[in-house]
């Protein structure tokens, strides 16, 4: 299960988490602040998810940067 998927059934199971992700995401998004301490304070297995989540969504920022790149040369 990729870490999407067990973001998503994280978030169901726990608001706190939810409500972690939901906060983390939004500040990736707005390029705003986020205290990544708080990762810290979840549980490890919670950790591993946030940090998957975060690098989802990373490797997707890098990909449409790419494509937004190539489709500038055209």
């Amino acid at each position: 299960m990729d870490a999407i998927m067990l973001a998503e059934t994280r978030a169901r199971e726990d608001q706190g988490f939810a409500t972690l992700l939901a906060e983390m995401l939004e500040s990736l998004e707005h390029r705003g602040e986020f205290d990544m301490g708080r990762l810290y304070e979840t549980s490890y297995s919670d950790f591993e998810v946030l940090l998957g989540v975060l690098h989802c969504w990373r490797l997707q920022r890098y990909r449409d940067d790419v494509l937004a790149e190539f489709r500038n040369r055209t």
